[in-house]
């Protein structure tokens, strides 16, 4: 029911505070993206900085993305793509940023912590956390769930 439900969420862009875009961008909700996330989608996940600068002119100031199950942060501006350590940072002018904020379930940087993103509007810093959870817990319920059962077991390693 889950991968019914994450097939037919559609992907949105929301224009927030500070003019931060947030794109729920699901790997099965490629057919129905725009051309803009697919290049987002593709610099996340290959860490592509020609994708990531192809996008520049689409961006916000901050664009986040959700549901890659990566932390990875690139800084661009015309002429340069920085792919940036996924580590405590302060925005600086002249550059618009992807910020991939990390997974608190299935994380798959080989880091089995669950992962977040805290970002402070004030100082406009990002920090990035990482936590311990009950791993056999949440992969039991998963296996409990009749649900793919590599989605319990790549949890022990962050896959």
């Amino acid at each position: 029911h889950l991968m019914d439900w994450s097939r037919s969420v559609p992907i949105t862009v929301v224009t927030l505070a500070h003019a931060i875009a947030a794109p729920f961008a699901s790997r099965q909700l490629a057919a129905q993206s725009s051309a803009l996330v697919d290049s987002i989608r593709t610099a996340i996940g290959t860490a592509a900085p020609a994708e990531a600068a192809a996008c520049l002119e689409q961006l916000a100031d901050i664009t986040l993305i959700g549901h890659s199950h990566l932390c990875k942060v690139f800084a661009l501006k015309p002429g340069e793509v920085r792919e940036l350590p996924a580590r405590d940072f302060q925005l600086q002018p002249g550059y618009k940023y992807i910020v991939s904020v990390g997974s608190v379930g299935q994380p798959r940087d080989y880091d089995n912590r669950a992962s977040f993103t805290v970002f402070d509007t004030d100082s406009n810093t990002f920090e990035f956390k990482r936590v311990e959870y009950d791993i056999d817990m949440a992969a039991t319920k998963i296996f409990e769930a009749k649900l793919e059962r590599n989605f319990g077991h790549r949890l022990f390693i962050g896959v």
